[in-house]
């Protein structure tokens, strides 16, 4: 049978993005929240938000190492004497 929603019943939907709304905004400002703090707030729908949420972290933290390494690569481009210090590094990791 299936279950009907009522208006006043948000969607999983509305809560997904209120909860990653909240948790990007709290991670750039440099907080770290617990995820499953989210999904004890909204336990029907748990699972989804530890997905969604995991995912957004993964992204985040994907982007950061991204960047890191771009900026040190533009800095090295902009620097041709720098090239062998680049190399020497890369060995060495």
């Amino acid at each position: 049978m299936k279950r009907f929603i009522s208006a006043n019943e948000p969607s999983v939907e509305l809560i997904v993005a209120y909860v990653a709304d909240d948790f990007l905004l709290r991670t750039g400002h440099g907080e770290v929240p617990d995820i499953e703090a989210y999904a004890g707030r909204f336990p029907r729908h748990a699972t989804v938000i530890r997905q969604v949420l995991a995912s957004i972290d993964l992204v985040r933290l994907a982007a950061t190492a991204c960047g890191t390494w771009w900026a040190e690569v533009q800095g090295v481009l902009r620097k041709p004497e720098a090239w062998e210090t680049y190399e020497q590094q890369s060995r060495n990791r």
